[in-house]
C-alpha cells in the first residue's frame, strides 16, 4: 500500500503544476508532506532495527544507510543536473546549479524570496530539504533511547506549528521561504519518526499534548475570526499547513499497517503501484520535460504547452515513460552495482 499511496501522491503533485492548482486544493501539498512523512518512517525504521539487531558500531550503521540513499537519489539526480549544465555551457541560460548540486534549492528559494531560481529546478527544494534533514536524523537515531526519539518526535510537531505561526505574525507566511526552510516540515517528519516507532499508542502523554496543541489552533482561529475577520481570512493558509499534517496521518498509518490486499486489488492497483516505485525520476523529470518541451514548441510553432487538462495528460504520460527508461536503465542498475560492492566490502571487513 505504501508504493500505490506514492502513486497517487506523485499523480497529485503532477496535477497541480500541470494545471496550475486547477481545482483550487493543493492536493500536492499533502503529497509533500506524505512523502517527507515516508522517509522519515522508513530512515527511523531502518537505522532503530539495525542498532537493536547488531552490535555494529554506529559509524558503520549510518555509513550502510547513506550509501542506500546515495545509491537511490545521487545517479538520476545528477544525471538530470548534467543536463541542465550542458545546456548552461552551450547557452547563456543561468540555472543557478551551485545550489542545486549542493542540495540547497530550499535555501536559495527561500534567501532569493522567489520560486523562480529557475522554476524548471524549483521543485528540487524538497529533495534538499530531506537531505539536509538526513544529514542529522540518522546520528539522532541512532544516540538517543528509543522513548525519548518519541518525545523528540513530538516536540518537532509542536516546532514544527510554532515556525509556522511565528512566521504568520511575522507577516512572513506569503513569502516562498515559508515553505521551504527545514522547520516549515518538521510536523511531517515527526509524525513519520511516531509512526516508526509504532505509535499513536492510546494513554501516550505526548500524543495528548500534540492533539492539545491541534485543538488549540481552531480556538485561535475562532477568536481570531471574531476580533478581526480580515486576519482570520488570511489565516486559511496557516490553518491549512497545520491540519494537513492529519489526513497525512490516516493515510500513511493506513499504508503502513495494511501489508496484503486480494489478488482482484493487486491487479487493480498494479499501474499506482508502479508509479509509486518510479516516483522519483517522476518528481524529478516533470518540470524539466515541461520546460523542454515548451521550448521546442515555441521554436518549432508546433504547440504550445500552458498549464490545463490537455497539458496534464500529454506530459504526465511523457513524464512516466521517461522514468520508467530511467529507472529500468539507470536507477535500478547502478543502485544495485553500488550496493553490491558495499556489501562485499562489508563482508571483507567482518572479523
Amino acid at each position: 500500500m505504501v508504493d500505490a499511496l506514492r502513486g497517487i501522491a506523485i499523480t497529485a503533485v503532477l496535477f497541480d503544476h500541470y494545471t496550475d492548482y486547477m481545482l483550487g486544493l493543493r492536493v500536492g501539498d499533502l503529497a509533500v508532506s506524505y512523502f517527507i512523512c515516508l522517509s522519515a518512517y522508513f530512515v527511523t525504521r531502518s537505522i532503530a532495527g539495525e542498532k537493536s539487531r547488531t552490535t555494529d558500531e554506529p559509524f558503520r550503521i549510518a555509513r550502510r544507510f547513506y550509501i542506500r540513499r546515495i545509491s537511490r537519489v545521487f545517479p538520476v539526480y545528477y544525471t538530470m543536473l548534467l543536463f541542465f549544465l550542458i545546456v548552461s555551457l552551450a547557452g547563456s541560460e543561468d540555472f543557478n546549479l551551485e545550489w542545486h548540486l549542493l542540495f540547497a534549492t530550499n535555501i536559495a528559494i527561500a534567501a532569493m524570496g522567489t520560486w523562480e531560481v529557475p522554476w524548471q529546478l524549483c521543485h528540487l527544494w524538497t529533495l534538499s530539504l530531506q537531505e539536509q534533514l538526513y544529514l542529522v536524523w540518522p546520528f539522532v537515531v541512532l544516540g538517543v533511547r528509543r522513548q525519548d526519539l518519541a518525545r523528540i518526535a513530538v516536540a518537532l510537531i509542536v516546532v514544527g506549528w510554532a515556525f509556522r505561526v511565528a512566521l504568520f505574525a511575522a507577516g512572513l507566511y506569503a513569502t516562498p521561504g515559508s515553505a521551504t526552510w527545514p522547520p516549515a516540515m518538521f510536523d511531517a517528519l515527526g509524525l513519520g519518526v511516531l509512526l516508526a516507532l509504532g505509535y499513536p499508542r492510546r494513554g501516550d502523554r505526548g500524543l495528548r499534548a500534540m492533539l492539545g496543541c491541534a485543538m488549540a489552533l481552531p480556538a485561535g482561529f475562532a477568536a481570531l475570526s471574531a476580533l478581526r475577520p480580515d486576519a482570520a481570512a488570511a489565516a486559511y493558509p496557516l490553518l491549512w499547513d497545520c491540519y494537513r499534517l492529519f489526513p497525512v496521518a490516516a493515510l500513511a498509518y493506513w499504508a503502513f499497517t495494511v501489508k496484503t490486499c486480494s489478488p482482484a486489488v493487486e491487479r487493480l492497483i498494479g499501474p499506482v503501484v508502479l508509479l509509486g516505485r518510479i516516483s522519483l525520476g517522476m518528481y524529478l523529470f516533470h518540470l524539466p520535460l515541461w520546460w523542454v518541451a515548451s521550448k521546442v514548441g515555441d521554436r518549432t510553432g508546433w504547440w504550445s504547452l500552458e498549464a490545463g487538462l490537455p497539458t496534464f495528460a500529454i506530459l504526465s504520460t511523457a513524464t512516466t515513460v521517461l522514468a520508467l527508461l530511467s529507472w529500468r536503465y539507470l536507477e535500478r542498475p547502478v543502485s544495485h552495482a553500488i550496493r553490491s560492492r558495499s556489501s562485499r566490502a562489508d563482508a571483507n571487513a567482518s572479523p
